[in-house]
C-alpha cells in the first residue's frame, strides 16, 4: 500500500510463509525483507510495463522469489502498454 502496489495472496502462500517463518522462528516482517527485498523494484519494473499494479502472491512466488519475478518482468516487458 504504501508504495501504490495491491499484493493478493493465495491461500497456498499464505500456508508456506507460515510454515517458513516458524521454522526459522523468523517474524514475517523479517521474511518478508530477507525474502523479498527485490519485489517493489520488479512490481516498479512491471507496472512501468502493463499499468498493473496488483500482484498475486503464489507458492511458487514464495519459494522462488528472484525465479518468478524474473519471469513476471520478462513478461512484462512483451504486454508493454
Amino acid at each position: 500500500r504504501e508504495h501504490g502496489f495491491k499484493l493478493v495472496f493465495a491461500r497456498a502462500a499464505v500456508v508456506r510463509i507460515v510454515d517458513l517463518c516458524l521454522n526459522a522462528n523468523q517474524s514475517a516482517s523479517d521474511f518478508f525483507n530477507e525474502r523479498f527485498r527485490d519485489l517493489e523494484y520488479g512490481l516498479k519494473l512491471i507496472a512501468d510495463n502493463t499499468g498493473d499494479k496488483t500482484l498475486k502472491i503464489t507458492r511458487k512466488l514464495v519459494d522462488r522469489p528472484k525465479d518468478e519475478l524474473s519471469k513476471k518482468i520478462s513478461a512484462s516487458f512483451s504486454q508493454k502498454t
